[in-house]
């Protein structure tokens, strides 16, 4: 009961923090765009200059990258965390996997090397 307890507080915090990173990763998309937007036009408008905006691109892009990979992580945490011990159902058919096994080639070849061929390299 206890064990029960503790791994839905663990849940209902993860998915806390997944809707927070969700909330920011929305943020730093639209920041991203945004600078993107108003670089590509002031350049046109106003000057080359203004290009140079399109590199502040590269650590919002980055951090929003981070975020992403954040929430995907935290997604397969959650996944495993309420998932653990569980009996996945698969459909299975039994009468295709028992026709492979009865058709399989079966070799009577001895894999292993009866004669170790490491002694025969050490001058003893």
């Amino acid at each position: 009961m206890h064990c029960e307890n503790y791994l839905e507080k663990g849940l209902i915090y993860v998915k806390e923090k997944i809707n927070i990173y969700t909330g920011i990763f929305t943020v730093f998309i639209v920041i991203c765009f945004i600078i993107g937007i108003a670089s590509l036009s002031m350049g046109m408008q106003y000057g080359t200059a203004y290009y140079l905006g399109l590199l502040l691109l590269i650590p919002f892009g980055f951090i929003t990258w981070y975020i992403y990979y954040r929430i995907n992580s935290m997604k397969m945490l959650m996944d495993i965390r309420e998932n653990w011990g569980k009996k996945k159902e698969r459909k299975r058919n039994f009468s295709e996997i028992s026709n492979f096994f009865i058709t399989a080639k079966h070799d009577d070849v001895f894999l292993i090397d009866d004669q170790n061929t490491l002694w025969r390299g050490i001058p003893l």
